[in-house]
């Protein structure tokens, strides 16, 4: 998750050090138009599929994630990257590739686990769309190619790389006009927050996550909208609005239990214990602490920060 500010046990958004090199591993055979894979995946591991492409096509592919939080890559007849993406959903929801085959031949897809000690979990990976590329594929092309360049560009975290990725993402949102997918124009502008956010812009950070909100709700992205809304109250906290913070907190509390999503739950309650904390509260910050430490033991977080957490508030709230 993206580490923008220090939370209690871990930050809101992923980490983005998954840029690094191509890892070795064995493939594990073609992906097919019509044959998708779903398979397990752990900690650690590395799974390759082969696609063969023609110049010029449009491809579309998807790898939804289920349990486990993925990165994916696709390289080039010559072994070059061509992109890599490691969206803001956390455990759950999907994981997109949009481009356009500048040359004919066998691409490499690598799906990774994010985090080498990952809990296992499973991955289901499909060509949505392989063809002749209409208008708005053109578009969602553009639009992708100019989406990933801005991660790449965030994941550096220096001031001259994250002015780069905003200019990025908002030329990125320009390519939507013609294509109108409300799931495109989301993740843009979370990406577009989260930027604004490390620079301290938390205004138009708000913004942003407040623009993104009811497109992930059209998209019908439940886990989507549960991200949306504790980036919002993560953004209302840094401008001092406790009591807003709470409230999309909480309705994001509510949506990753209902979608069973123990990482987001565990980090509104993080963030939850963080406004507590802020506004006196330490009772209740101790007692969100203690759900926190329940909740982590469901997706493999740090225990141990959650107990030194708990002997903080502990010590707090005897002092006052």
């Amino acid at each position: 998750m993206f580490m923008l500010i220090a939370l209690l046990l871990f930050p809101l958004w992923p980490s983005e050090s998954v840029y690094g090199g191509r890892a070795q591993d064995g493939s594990l055979g073609e992906l097919e138009v019509g044959k998708p894979a779903e398979r397990q995946m752990a900690g650690g591991q590395v799974h390759g599929y082969q696609l063969s492409l023609s110049g010029g096509e449009y491809l579309r592919l998807v790898v939804e994630q289920m349990g486990i939080d993925l990165v994916v890559a696709v390289f080039d007849p010559e072994g070059k990257e061509i992109c890599r993406i490691d969206s803001s959903n956390g455990m759950r929801g999907p994981e997109i590739v949009c481009l356009i085959a500048k040359s004919s031949g066998s691409y490499r897809l690598e799906v990774r686990s994010s985090e080498k000690y990952s809990a296992p979990g499973r991955y289901h990976a499909k060509i949505e769309a392989l063809r002749i590329p209409t208008p708005q594929d053109i578009s969602l092309a553009a639009w992708y190619e100019s989406l990933v360049e801005g991660m790449k560009l965030k994941s550096q975290a220096t001031a001259e790389s994250l002015r780069g990725a905003i200019d990025k993402y908002q030329g990125a949102l320009g390519y939507l006009r013609d294509a109108l997918e409300p799931g495109a124009k989301a993740q843009t502008l979370q990406g577009l927050g989260e930027v604004y956010y490390q620079i301290g812009e938390r205004k138009s950070a708000l913004d942003a996550f407040l623009q993104e909100l009811p497109l992930v709700r059209a998209a019908g992205d439940r886990s989507g909208e549960a991200f949306a809304l504790n980036s919002i109250g993560q953004a209302y906290y840094s401008l001092g609005e406790g009591q807003k913070a709470l409230s999309y907190h909480n309705q994001s509390l509510h949506i990753f239990r209902v979608i069973d999503n123990s990482s987001g739950e565990a980090s509104a309650l993080n963030c939850i214990g963080t406004v507590y904390n802020s506004l006196g509260e330490k009772q209740k910050a101790l007692e969100t602490i203690l759900k926190l430490k329940v909740a982590a033991k469901s997706c493999c977080y740090g225990i141990a920060d959650s107990a030194r957490n708990k002997r903080r508030y502990q010590s707090r709230a005897q002092a006052n």
